[in-house]
């Protein structure tokens, strides 16, 4: 992992799907450091045209640090990219399922699990570019 690298975690609630994009910006004293690019975070930061870019005070809720001897896995479902977030994010919901088979909430996961499944489904037999022109159709829907 170098500083610049996105890294994508997926989140399924009420049989919708949402990726949040990390964005590693710097290593420190034996950590990555990374923030969440959203509207809080990237914003515009003159009246030129087309000039963005990171807010001068982040606050600590977009921010998390990563250390560097631990593998990115361990750390709460990042990924280098959105499938493999899915994946991840998909997993995390099957095994959370198996634990909690008793409780009333445990059937509102299976919504979710169904959008993970159809997502990981359609884009795992894409090219990369392919995946990336559906993410943008589904993005701007």
């Amino acid at each position: 992992m170098k500083v610049g690298d996105q890294l994508f975690k997926a989140t399924a609630m009420d049989g919708k799907l949402e990726f949040d994009l990390y964005v590693v910006r710097s290593k420190r004293r034996g950590y990555w450091h990374l923030i969440q690019k959203n509207d809080c975070t990237w914003v515009k930061r003159s009246k030129k045209h087309l000039d963005y870019g990171w807010d001068t005070s982040i606050d600590p809720v977009w921010r998390d640090r990563h250390p560097v001897d631990q593998p990115i896995s361990k750390h709460f479902s990042l990924a280098t990219t959105k499938i493999a977030a899915a994946r991840k994010c998909l997993a995390t919901l099957r095994k959370s399922r198996e634990r909690w088979k008793d409780a009333e909430w445990a059937d509102e996961d299976e919504a979710d699990i169904k959008a993970l499944s159809r997502y990981i489904k359609r884009h795992s037999k894409m090219s990369e570019t392919q995946a990336h022109k559906a993410d943008a159709q589904t993005d701007g829907e």
